[in-house]
């Protein structure tokens, strides 16, 4: 059963001793990778808010922290990520719009809108989506995006989630190989079924959003990423693993 790291909203900036809500972002993802090192796992994902200010700076300070884990790597684009200077400054490879793991596949669609907090998959993305999903010859399909296509139960957050989910679950409904919708945005764990379709949103490897908060407020929790299981017969099972040490956090206030 192959197993792959997830880790989102890493917030990465120019500074190298750049802070959010008192986290120094660089450092917590490093700890986090560290962590990561006690996993066999097959493959890495990168599922947005990779930079909090796109520069190319930190692009090359995410490519160095990731490289040690010397695995593979599928990336996709945040609100605070800019798309043409990921496809600048990141490998190429690591931005193929997909990849093949034993009977998996997973399918990255770019959820990011230029200059705006919500998300949206354009009609070339969904044409894309739908097109892979039709013609792949995997048995089961993971979603891997930004923005949550469904709420999360904090309205703040849920303002600036996936504008048209519809269109994308328009595109999955009736496809059986699709078994999970993997995505971050939301810096905290939620887990929901959806008949045979698993929605996973996943902590970040700095701050995380208190959940069921009607306004934007931080938990107490420290760093984190998910640890996916795959199994061959399409089941997805997953592990969250925190940091044993948190760095104190700024007042409650919009990030």
């Amino acid at each position: 059963m192959p197993s792959i790291l997830q880790f989102t909203d890493t917030h990465i900036s120019i500074d190298p001793q750049g802070t959010l809500k008192g986290v120094n972002t660089r450092q917590s993802l490093t700890a986090c990778v560290e962590l990561a090192q006690q996993h066999s796992a097959a493959h890495i994902l990168l599922t947005g808010d990779l930079s909090h200010d796109a520069s190319k700076e930190s692009y090359a300070a995410l490519h160095s922290i990731i490289t040690p884990l010397n695995l593979p790597v599928s990336a996709i684009a945040g609100n605070h990520d800019i798309t043409l200077h990921m496809k600048k400054f990141l490998p190429q490879h690591w931005l193929t719009g997909e990849c093949h793991i034993e009977n998996w596949l997973c399918l990255m669609l770019n959820s990011s809108v230029t200059n705006k907090e919500h998300g949206f998959i354009s009609d070339q993305e969904l044409k894309r989506a739908k097109k892979v999903i039709n013609n792949t010859q995997q048995d089961n399909i993971l979603i891997c995006l930004h923005h949550q296509p469904v709420p999360v139960g904090s309205p703040w957050i849920d303002a600036i989630m996936l504008q048209n989910a519809e269109s994308l679950f328009g595109v999955l409904d009736g496809h059986s190989k699709v078994r999970g919708i993997l995505f971050g945005h939301v810096h905290q764990n939620f887990q929901q079924q959806q008949g045979s379709l698993s929605i996973i949103g996943s902590p970040s490897t700095c701050i995380q959003f208190k959940s069921n908060s009607t306004e934007f407020a931080l938990a107490h929790l420290a760093p984190a990423y998910r640890l996916l299981h795959l199994d061959r017969n399409g089941d997805i099972s997953s592990e969250i693993f925190y940091l044993d040490e948190m760095q104190s956090l700024e007042p409650d206030e919009a990030y």
